[in-house]
């Protein structure tokens, strides 16, 4: 991206048309779509901004000042030479994308941005603890596979109950620690905190974190200031936040 005038250009976002949709729980959905989706990176765990509305009116070339509303995801599986990608949506509340994911039909459209970040393997990896919520169960589902063979790996994910719980990967087991916080979302994160102050594992160990902002702040600050983790063995990211005095939940 460059950057003209003081203000980030923002490539303009791509349509691309629902293929299949299927209930892969009763809070979640996977939707493939088909579409020229552009790459910019290829990391585990990259994102892409989702528009849910036709950009091209309000868009100007350039300007992400003039972006309409967009969620952000991360790709489940991404085949760029079949022009297919693959995004699990968690539903929740009753926010504009969790009420789309529910109606979505092969024919619908959304629009696309650029497929970009995501986790920058360390050469030095020998062990990694993935710790996250429904919402990072993609993420950590390519994270896992991307990693070398041999790596070990302590995966720690907290869902609503059982229903939730789902492999993150049909191709690399990893046999994740589940932690079930209810629907009261007052205790979203707690529990995950709690678990990771009880664990050990080798000082050597990298850290990936990502679900609810304030949650994996907690896990972060408390690995930082209390166990000393260096902040570059720490990756973390903040998929979706509670909406303060309000308990429905902002989508990510």
């Amino acid at each position: 991206m460059q950057c003209h005038n003081g203000i980030m250009d923002t490539p303009r976002p791509v349509p691309i048309t629902v293929t299949f949709s299927q209930e892969l729980t009763p809070r979640t959905r996977r939707i493939t779509f088909e579409g020229p989706v552009v790459i910019d990176t290829s990391h585990p765990a990259s994102y892409l901004s989702l528009y849910f509305s036709d950009p091209g009116s309000d868009w100007q070339e350039g300007k992400s000042t003039a972006a309409p509303p967009k969620r952000t995801y991360t790709p489940r599986y991404l085949l760029p030479e079949c022009d297919s990608m693959t995004i699990d949506f968690v539903l929740h509340g009753e926010g504009r994308a969790t009420q789309w994911a529910h109606t979505a039909r092969a024919g619908d459209v959304i629009w696309a941005g650029h497929v970009t970040g995501g986790y920058d393997v360390p050469d030095d990896l020998s062990h990694l603890v993935l710790v996250g919520d429904d919402t990072a169960i993609p993420a950590i589902g390519t994270v896992v596979e991307a990693i070398p063979d041999g790596t070990r790996t302590t995966v720690i994910i907290e869902v609503i109950d059982e229903d939730d719980e789902r492999d993150p990967s049909d191709v690399v087991p990893c046999d994740p620690i589940w932690l079930h916080r209810g629907t009261d979302v007052t205790d979203v994160g707690d529990q995950m905190l709690n678990l990771v102050r009880s664990i050990t594992v080798p000082p050597s160990a990298y850290w990936w974190l990502a679900g609810e902002r304030e949650a994996i702040l907690a896990v972060r600050d408390y690995l930082v200031t209390t166990r000393h983790v260096p902040r570059d063995r720490i990756a973390a990211a903040a998929y979706w936040r509670i909406i303060p005095l309000d308990p429905r939940l902002r989508e990510r």
